[in-house]
């Protein structure tokens, strides 16, 4: 990431990242940047009957504790799995009966007190991977900013193949070699990201009460004298 004109590199991540999380939410695919939680409860014959929307694979794993008792959307298009024909059903109880829906949706926000970046091996390594990748890209697309959609997955592959090849592997290992001589320990020193400005100690000037400004005036006048 370039230094931005205006505002931090921190200021900078965090509106890349709400971007990610505003795609992913509106596209509504599996995805960790998807943080759209629903959840609709429908009360039945002294029963309460909860359906959860998430497609996000990290929240998932809060309701495995419920594996035995619920179902899902995979689930329901098996025929051969037992709780199909229960799945089935609720589905088309939760389309005719009133229903109370509650949005459980998070929203983020950076904790810069307690922020850990990954180590400086890591960032060099990801950086040069994503900058070989680029310039690989770039190099197909004849230079040109924007790849074509039909073109996009060839060149991907195209990439990856390079990536793995002898040549690929040998200027892996330079720019990270380079990279590391140039990247700091974040976790170390983080001001570079939140663009916060050293603190510098000044010098304490001496105060001058009425005696001491007496006491100048005349050493002044009697080395004006002496001279």
């Amino acid at each position: 990431m370039q230094r931005p004109t205006q505002g931090s590199i921190a200021d900078c991540a965090v509106d890349n990242l709400n971007r990610r999380i505003q795609v992913a939410q509106l596209s509504n695919l599996p995805s960790p940047y998807n943080l759209s939680i629903f959840l609709h409860v429908l009360q039945l014959d002294g029963k309460a009957y909860l359906r959860v929307d998430c497609n996000n694979p990290i929240f998932q794993k809060a309701f495995r504790s419920l594996e035995d008792v619920s179902v899902s959307a995979v689930e329901c298009q098996d025929p051969k799995n037992a709780k199909t024909s229960y799945g089935r059903n609720y589905a088309s109880v939760m389309k005719k009966c009133c229903h109370y829906l509650k949005n459980l949706t998070t929203e983020l926000y950076p904790d810069w007190e307690h922020m850990t970046y990954p180590d400086v091996n890591s960032r060099c390594e990801d950086f040069a991977r994503q900058n070989i990748a680029n310039s690989y890209l770039t190099h197909l697309n004849a230079g040109q900013q924007m790849i074509p959609p039909h073109l996009l997955m060839p060149y991907v592959e195209e990439s990856i193949n390079y990536l793995q090849s002898e040549y690929g592997k040998n200027e892996y290992r330079e720019k990270s070699t380079v990279f590391k001589k140039v990247f700091i320990d974040l976790n170390a020193d983080d001001s570079i990201v939140r663009n916060i400005q050293p603190q510098f100690k000044t010098e304490e000037e001496p105060v001058i009460n009425e005696n001491t400004e007496t006491d100048l005036k005349i050493k002044i006048s009697a080395t004006s004298y002496l001279l």
